[in-house]
C-alpha cells in the first residue's frame, strides 16, 4: 500500500480530480512544448504508398511502429535520404515524443539516440520539449494516463475517423510537479513498469508455446492418425508428406455439396436485431470465434442468397487475414457473410465439418497457404484455389475418434491459455492504475526505493 500526499487541491476537472497541493496544472502550450503536425500532403502522410518506400534510407515512423511507450522497428518503412533532407522539418531528435493523432490515438514513444534523425508520417504528432522543467519521460507517462485519454476522447474531431490535432494536444491540462519529483516518479514507474512488462512477456511466451503445442497436436492427428503402427504412404503432396496408407487425398471442391461461393458485397451499416448477422473477416478472431463488439446485420432481402447453414466453413480470401477460417455452428442465430469470405458447404458423409476446421489449424495447411501467397502478386486466395486445396481424408469413424481424442487435450490447453490471458489482463490493469495514480499524485512515490 502506497502512502498519499499530505494535502490535496481540486483541479475542477472531473476526469482528473484532485492533485497534490504543491502541484500545478499547465497546458503543453504553457510549458513551451513544440507541437508539429507532420507531412499532410505530397508523397508522404495521407498520400503515402508502398511505392514511396526504399530498401535503404531514412526510417519513417507510422502508427504501427509505435506501441506503448516504445518503438516497434521490425517492419519500419524507409524513404530516400533526398526526400528526408527536403522534409527535414519533420525529423525527430532525442527527447522528442512521437504521438499518434488518428485511429489508435495516444500511442507514443520517447525518441532515443537510436531513433534520432528518423522521420514521422502524417499520422503522427511530434512533441519537442523546450522547457527545462518538464522531463520527456514524465510527459509520456502523463499523456498515456487514462484520465488524459478521457480528455482526448471528449475533444477528438473527425467526421469519418477519430483524430486529434495540435490545438487539442497543446491544450490538454497537464499535472505538473517540480522537476525533482518528476524524476522520482520516472524512477519509480520505470522500475515497476519494467517488472510488470517482464511478467506479461513471460505469460505471452507461455501462450506462444501452448499454441505451438496445440498446432503440433492437431497436425499430427490430421495427417498421421491415431495408430502409430499404421502403414504409411507418400501422399504425393509436398507440403503434406506421408499419410496412413488407407487414407485418401481429395481436393476441397470434391468434398462440397456445391461450388464454393463468395459472400455479399454490401456495406456493414446496420445493427437491426431482427435481421441476420452479417459476418465479415474482421469479426473472426484468430481462435475461430466471433467478436460481439463488431456485430452488424444485413436485411433479409439482401441476405437470403448468402445464408449460412450449420457446418458451413468460411475462408478468408484476401488481406492480412487470408487463410483464416470460421466454422458456423448455427446454434444461436441466423447469419450471412460478406464478400471477402468464401463459403464451403461440406458433404457430411465424406468429411465432418469440425474435422475440416481443425485441419485448417494445422502446420500443413499453413504451408499450403504460404505457398499460394508466395506465387501471388497480392495476398489473395480465390475460390478456385481453395477448391484445389488437397485434404487427407480418413474414414468417418477415424475422424470421430480423432476429434474425441483432440477435444480433451485441446480443451486443457485452451484453459491454460485462458488463465494466462486473464493474468495478462490483470497485469495490464495494474500497470495502467499504477501509472495513473503516480502521475496524478494519488500516491506519493518520493520515498519509494527503485
Amino acid at each position: 500500500m502506497y502512502k498519499r500526499y499530505i494535502k490535496y487541491k481540486e483541479t475542477g476537472l472531473y476526469w482528473l480530480g484532485s492533485i497534490p497541493a504543491h502541484w500545478e496544472i499547465r497546458k503543453p502550450k504553457q510549458l513551451g512544448i513544440g507541437l508539429d503536425p507532420i507531412v499532410q500532403t505530397g508523397p508522404f502522410g495521407a498520400q503515402l504508398h508502398a511505392s514511396d518506400y526504399v530498401d535503404e534510407g531514412v526510417p519513417l515512423i507510422l502508427i504501427g511502429n509505435v506501441g506503448i511507450r516504445e518503438f516497434i522497428t521490425d517492419r519500419i518503412p524507409k524513404i530516400s535520404s533526398g526526400d528526408a533532407a527536403r522534409l527535414s522539418t519533420y525529423l525527430v531528435r532525442k527527447g522528442d515524443i512521437v504521438f499518434s493523432r488518428v485511429g489508435s490515438i495516444g500511442r507514443m514513444a520517447v525518441v532515443t539516440e537510436e531513433q534520432s534523425g528518423w522521420m514521422i508520417s502524417g499520422q503522427m504528432l511530434r512533441l519537442r520539449m523546450s522547457h527545462r522543467k518538464i522531463d520527456p519521460r514524465y510527459a509520456s507517462y502523463v499523456l498515456g494516463d487514462s484520465s488524459v485519454k478521457s480528455f482526448f476522447q471528449l475533444n477528438q474531431v473527425g467526421s469519418t475517423r477519430d483524430s486529434i490535432n495540435t490545438s487539442i494536444l497543446s491544450n490538454v491540462p497537464f499535472p505538473y510537479p517540480p522537476l525533482n519529483e518528476q524524476n522520482k516518479i520516472n524512477e519509480f514507474l520505470d522500475n515497476k513498469v519494467s517488472n510488470i512488462n517482464a511478467l506479461i512477456e513471460k505469460k505471452r511466451r507461455l501462450i506462444e508455446l501452448l499454441q505451438e503445442k496445440r498446432t503440433a497436436l492437431i497436425t499430427r492427428a490430421v495427417t498421421k492418425g491415431l495408430d502409430p503402427d499404421a502403414p504409411m504412404k507418400d501422399s504425393g503432396v509436398e507440403w503434406l508428406g506421408e499419410i496412413p496408407a488407407h487414407w485418401e487425398v481429395l481436393k476441397l471442391k470434391y468434398l462440397s455439396n456445391e461450388s464454393l461461393k463468395y459472400g455479399a458485397n454490401e456495406a456493414a451499416e446496420f445493427t437491426n436485431e431482427d435481421w441476420p448477422r452479417f459476418i465479415r473477416i474482421t469479426d473472426i478472431r484468430d481462435d475461430g470465434t466471433l467478436r460481439e463488439d463488431t456485430k452488424k446485420t444485413l436485411s433479409l432481402e439482401v441476405a437470403q442468397e448468402y445464408f449460412l447453414l450449420s457446418g458451413d466453413i468460411l475462408f478468408a480470401r484476401s488481406g492480412a487475414t487470408v487463410g483464416k477460417t470460421f466454422l458456423f455452428d448455427g446454434d444461436n442465430e441466423s447469419a450471412c457473410y460478406a464478400g471477402y469470405l468464401i463459403r464451403f458447404r461440406p458433404i457430411e458423409n465424406r468429411i465432418i465439418p469440425k474435422y475440416l476446421a481443425l485441419f485448417t489449424r494445422s502446420i500443413c495447411y499453413a504451408r499450403w497457404r504460404d505457398g499460394i501467397l508466395i506465387q501471388a502478386t497480392i495476398q489473395n486466395i480465390s475460390a478456385e484455389k481453395y477448391g484445389n486445396l488437397q485434404i487427407p481424408i480418413p474414414t468417418l469413424n477415424e475422424q470421430r475418434s480423432i476429434l474425441a481424442m483432440l477435444e480433451g487435450q485441446l480443451n486443457n490447453l485452451d484453459l491454460i491459455v485462458g488463465l494466462c490471458e486473464q493474468a495478462i489482463s490483470r497485469f495490464e490493469e495494474y500497470r495502467s492504475s499504477l501509472i495513473s495514480h503516480a502521475v496524478t499524485g494519488k500516491i506519493d512515490v518520493r520515498g519509494e526505493g527503485s
